[in-house]
């Protein structure tokens, strides 16, 4: 993790959402065309985050 230059939030964050899509998926979640455009919507707000955090 850190031998990556990865921080631990960074690395937590993405450990939490791989959770959420398998509780999800677990709860019967179904692939309709709003949820994918909401989940598209919040993995490039999350990417956007990073992003602005890395910048120098």
């Amino acid at each position: 993790m850190y031998e990556n230059n990865i921080s631990k939030e960074s690395a937590m964050g993405n450990w939490a959402l791989d959770a959420e899509i398998k509780q999800a998926l677990a709860n019967g979640w179904k692939a309709k065309p709003s949820t994918i455009d909401s989940y598209a919507d919040s993995i490039m707000d999350r990417l956007n985050n990073l992003l602005g955090q890395t910048r120098v």
